[in-house]
């Protein structure tokens, strides 16, 4: 292309695989074959190749895609004088992709390493807790000889117990979704009869001024779904809830919404503030550090939730209370007839 933006010439078979057949025609002024215009484009790589006097090169994003790089090498006379521009077009489609695919493979590593580092930090925490406590106590019971003193220690040890049960409870589970081995086994549920099973369980670990409500329907509701899994996520609801409920009520209710079930644990708890509520299901994501947790119970209701159809919805009123609830697909019939009143207890 001479300075004036004449296409001199072109190699057709190597200029069409990155532009069209024909945006460059002898003859022609370059800008107006390529995009027709009518100025030279503001930031031509042919211009600043004559202004810089050395090799410049700019890439483009076409509208299909693709990705091409221009290369605009001047071209000098015996005198010095410029005698024209030579432009070579490189489809770098799939560079940019393979580019694109490592950028994100470094930020998948490097996602992964902090994750790592987060969970080692979680553990070594979370654990060293309740094994002190274990540890300790279990040496205070061997030297104690009063019943009372023996008691208090033997109730201390069996609380960090099950604290311990469950980080490494959490942990086993996270294992198994992040290998993919974590299976359904579905089976038919009635969800009243199993939400009376979880108030049973909850009724001795509320604390002193906190009352456990149950409302749920008359009718029988059955689902076919996973029990286990569905008691699993009931448990992290119930924990939270007592863990930050100091007075008020946690109230458990079923009832029917739509083509789902909906079984919602309420508390009159801290709530939670409304710019962590996007957080809360992350991993590792604690909102009070001086609760006992990994911040992986959120996070593996969630995956329960999905592989069984449903979802987990959240409503939260900072120093007022939140509502976590389980959504489940239902379909009624002739012995799952939903209805609108609850029965209270």
């Amino acid at each position: 292309i001479t300075p004036d933006y004449v296409v001199q010439w072109e190699n057709i078979s190597v200029v069409s695989v990155g532009l069209p057949h024909g945006a460059y025609r002898q003859g022609e002024l370059c800008y107006k074959s390529a995009y027709n215009r009518t100025s030279p484009c503001g930031e031509c790589v042919l211009q600043r190749a004559m202004k810089s006097r050395q090799m410049e090169r700019v890439k483009f994003f076409l509208d299909d895609r693709r990705a091409v790089e221009f290369f605009a090498t001047p071209v000098f006379k015996d005198d010095g004088e410029l005698d024209g521009i030579v432009i070579r077009v490189d489809d770098i489609s799939d560079r940019e992709r393979m580019i694109e695919e490592l950028r994100q493979a470094k930020l998948r590593a490097e996602q992964s390493d902090k994750l790592k580092s987060s969970f080692l930090a979680n553990m070594s925490h979370e654990i060293r807790t309740p094994l002190n406590a274990i540890v300790g106590f279990s040496e205070l019971v061997a030297h104690t000889d009063d019943a009372a003193d023996k008691e208090m220690y033997l109730d201390i040890i069996r609380h960090n117990s099950s604290i311990l049960l469950q980080l490494i409870n959490d942990v086993l589970d996270l294992s198994r979704i992040e290998s993919g081995k974590t299976k359904m086994e579905l089976q038919d549920v009635e969800i009243c009869a199993l939400g009376e099973e979880v108030r049973q369980v909850h009724l001795l670990k509320m604390k002193p001024g906190v009352v456990l409500k149950y409302e749920h329907p008359e009718q029988e509701i059955w689902l076919h779904s996973d029990q286990n899994k569905i008691v699993q996520v009931l448990f992290n609801f119930m924990s939270n809830a007592i863990k930050n409920t100091q007075e008020g009520s946690i109230t458990l209710r079923i009832g029917i919404d739509y083509s789902m079930v909906r079984i919602t644990v309420e508390d009159t708890g801290c709530g939670i503030p409304a710019e962590q509520l996007q957080v809360i299901f992350e991993r590792f994501t604690k909102l009070n550090n001086f609760v006992q947790g990994t911040g992986l119970g959120l996070s593996i209701c969630q995956t329960i939730a999905d592989k069984l159809g449903g979802r987990i919805e959240v409503e939260s009123t900072y120093g007022e209370g939140s509502a976590f609830s389980l959504l489940l697909p239902y379909l009624p019939d002739l012995r799952t007839r939903p209805q609108t009143e609850a029965r209270q207890e």
